[in-house]
């Protein structure tokens, strides 16, 4: 966590940018520094619906059974589910959606699940609800599905730093709060939102925020190797040509 900064360390460095002095603890000290303490959980949240952060990223399973209902709850933690990252892991074979209202009421109307479709899903309610409703008896069970989300736990709570198990939160509520995010996208960023809140000149600040978050996000992760020959395929290591055996594909 050495990369992380607690959000009263970012809040004081952006004090003296304005001409102002750091304060021992943001949520108490001056009416500037109780301003971006707000302020940083405003910015936090753009950060969290503008990318998909990697230290954000989670796993979830869901092991369903046949006497379900077919509608699960998701993570408290839960913001929205990563593209392209829903399998079967006993079937072993990927689980299309989210599909939208008019996939849904077809596949209802269809009843296809004996023939083609044997399960899809979509997020409705606040939840994980699968096709179909019940699990279908033809499928083995229990069946366990997995996907990814990013989670909205870009806080860790002050009195839990370092702890093996630390609260995550969406808020930042003391001093020592830590920040998920790369400092420098949260200090820009609630400088920006400070003068603009003020009436103050943004232009400056404006390029300053665009050229880290810009930085920000290509250095989040390794990116992927781009094949100049074509399109990056869905599932690049299934592929017939270069990793599957010589006999028994597919026994």
């Amino acid at each position: 966590m050495a990369r992380y900064e607690t959000v009263g360390t970012i809040v004081n460095r952006v004090l003296p940018s304005i001409g102002l002095d750091p304060v021992q603890d943001i949520f108490t000290g001056s009416v500037e520094s109780k301003q971006m303490s707000v302020l940083a959980t405003v910015a936090g949240r753009e950060l969290l619906a503008l990318y998909d952060w990697e230290v954000l990223q989670r796993e979830h399973t869901i092991t369903t059974q046949q006497t379900d209902t077919g509608k699960y709850e998701l993570p408290d933690d839960f913001d929205r589910i990563i593209d392209i990252t829903g399998w079967s892991r006993d079937q072993r074979v990927p689980l299309p959606g989210s599909v939208s209202p008019q996939t849904w009421q077809y596949l209802k109307g269809r009843n296809l699940v004996s023939s083609t479709i044997y399960m899809v899903f979509r997020e409705v309610e606040g939840q994980f609800w699968v096709y179909p409703q019940p699990p279908d008896s033809n499928v083995p069970s229990p069946l366990t599905i997995a996907f990814e989300y990013i989670s909205r736990g870009f806080v860790i709570d002050a009195d839990t730093v370092g702890d093996p198990n630390p609260t995550y939160q969406d808020e930042f509520k003391k001093h020592g709060d830590k920040c998920l995010f790369p400092p420098i996208t949260l200090e820009k960023l609630v400088k920006l939102r400070f003068r603009e809140a003020r009436g103050m000149d943004t232009s400056a600040a404006m390029q300053e925020w665009q050229l880290m978050i810009s930085q920000a996000m290509g250095h989040d992760t390794a990116a992927y190797t781009i094949n100049a020959a074509g399109a990056r395929a869905p599932y690049p290591y299934l592929d017939p040509w270069r990793n599957a055996p010589d006999t028994g594909y597919g026994a």
